[in-house]
């Protein structure tokens, strides 16, 4: 299989939830925040590890996820967790024994999004 050349920038929409989610892979990590701060808003918080980071602007359900490299399953899994609680927690959804699977669903629907142009 061919290796991936980077950076990779990509974008996908959530239909159900109504929002565009944002993704760099191998990009520097301080390109990807100026192209943010344009794309979405200066106000944001960030969740961050050594090899993904969450961009998850206050106001908004869009949001963004930077990997350092091609990530494995177990860290796309981690940031997709991240952005999945921004998106359902904006949409008025909280996590319950009632609502476990809706988040599941979105998690493994995040996850495939990335892979897709990832893997």
């Amino acid at each position: 299989m061919k290796k991936k050349r980077l950076p990779v920038r990509f974008h996908f929409d959530d239909p159900i939830f109504e929002c565009r989610i944002f993704v760099s892979i191998g990009e520097p990590v301080d390109e990807w925040e100026r192209r943010l701060d344009r794309l979405m808003c200066p106000d944001k918080s960030i969740v961050s590890t050594l090899y993904g980071r969450a961009f998850l602007p206050n106001g908004l359900k869009d949001c963004a996820v930077w990997f350092r490299e091609i990530p494995g399953g177990g860290v796309a899994a981690h940031e997709a967790f991240h952005l999945t609680c921004h998106i359902l927690t904006r949409s008025g959804i909280t996590l319950s024994s009632s609502s476990e699977e809706a988040w599941a669903y979105h998690l493994s629907w995040v996850v495939r999004q990335i892979a897709k142009k990832a893997w």
